[in-house]
């Protein structure tokens, strides 16, 4: 999965799950921005603002996703707060899904 187009997320969590293979991931954020409140499905792109010394308020944009590291590990990007709930759906036999 790649990065949608906005700044890159300067942070990252890493979710170990040993199960030797890549389960299917349905993620939530929740985001409390400038237009946007609650929980989102990731990935998600959304604006913020942000106070900027010397020019005042600044609209950016944000995003937070994920990627497969490996088959034993998950990583998410986003904000240095970001909160996350995380399901992994666990398959019958490797790989079914993925076919």
């Amino acid at each position: 999965m790649s990065a949608p187009p906005f700044e890159e997320a300067p942070y990252y969590k890493d979710i170990v799950h040993n199960l030797g293979y890549k389960p299917l991931v349905r993620a939530f954020t929740f985001i409390s921005s400038y237009g946007l409140n609650g929980w989102r499905k990731v990935p998600v792109a959304y604006y913020d603002r942000e106070w900027v010394d010397g020019i005042g308020w600044a609209i950016l944009g944000r995003s937070v996703f994920y990627e497969h590291i490996d088959d034993n590990t998950i990583r998410f990007y986003g904000q240095q707060d970001m909160q996350l709930i995380v399901l992994l759906y666990l398959e019958p036999r490797k790989d079914a899904w993925y076919a």
